[in-house]
């Protein structure tokens, strides 16, 4: 009886640790920088938007391109960064609007701030013709802190949630192909344009985001741990209908469900928040 005992004790004990190990490796895979944000409550900025500083300048220039999205509307969100260590976003917006024949994006975003300074629903030229003509493209100015990396993604991250909102794109997932659908994604980088639609080289902000993660967190940041975090203000598609200083979350983590990786797989949140979103926007 009492070798039974310690066989049932035993294999209770086993299977215990099983489900501990289990929930330590999911914990272990969402990554320190989103944890912080989390933890932190930072949420984005509000938008202050300057489209006049690129719809004017095209009509006098006249451009002969057709500035409609393939299909009518954007299809994706595409991610940039300046590769300009000592600029702010000011002189990035002041730069590119000198520089609009060559190339401009559609917003800024550093710490503190959200500038749209083109209309999201016409394209523009940031990732080459094969991503201009899909994507609504925003781009990270260089910050030099950790709080301030970690706002600017949030600002970044909720912005690429609201675009995905208003223009009913679904929640975000990483493309995968270069034509329609992209394999179910609607979000990039202007690296991930180059790998996988060609028509630009440019490989930001994959060492941006690398070096500043490393630096202030002491680990990596990639496409994959910034969707999660743009899936986590998706979940709360409500937040920009309410003022900026109600907006603070402190460890209110991601209520979705995730798979054996930690990814988040289930969103758990009422549609009538991203309602209240988009009608908000």
């Amino acid at each position: 009886m009492f070798n039974i005992k310690r066989k049932e004790i035993g294999k209770f004990l086993f299977f215990g640790m099983l489900l501990v190990c289990s929930l330590i490796s999911k914990e272990a895979c969402a990554n320190p920088v989103n944890d912080y944000i989390y933890h932190c409550g930072f949420c984005p900025a509000n938008e202050e938007v300057r489209q006049c500083v690129i719809s004017s300048k095209l009509d006098q220039f006249r451009y002969p391109q057709d500035f409609s999205y393939d299909g009518g509307r954007p299809s994706m969100v595409i991610i940039h960064e300046t590769a300009n260590p000592r600029s702010t976003i000011e002189n990035e917006i002041t730069f590119m609007t000198r520089n609009q024949k060559n190339a401009f994006v559609h917003s800024f975003t550093d710490a503190n701030r959200v500038i749209t300074v083109a209309n999201p629903n016409y394209k523009a030229w940031g990732c080459g013709a094969n991503g201009n003509r899909y994507g609504i493209q925003i781009e990270n100015i260089e910050v030099h802190s950790k709080d301030d990396f970690a706002k600017e993604l949030a600002n970044c991250a909720g912005y690429t949630a609201k675009y995905l909102l208003k223009y009913g794109l679904g929640s975000p997932k990483l493309i995968t192909s270069k034509t329609r659908p992209f394999g179910g994604g609607n979000l990039a980088s202007h690296s991930m344009i180059s790998r996988i639609m060609g028509g630009t080289t440019h490989s930001d902000p994959d060492g941006y985001w690398a070096d500043r993660a490393g630096r202030f967190f002491g680990t990596g940041y990639n496409m994959n741990d910034f969707r999660d975090l743009v899936q986590y203000f998706y979940d709360r598609g409500n937040l920009f209908s309410i003022p900026p200083h109600q907006r603070f979350m402190r460890a209110k983590r991601p209520t979705s469900k995730r798979d054996v990786n930690g990814r988040i797989t289930e969103a758990n949140i009422p549609t009538t928040y991203q309602k209240e979103f988009v009608d908000k926007f």
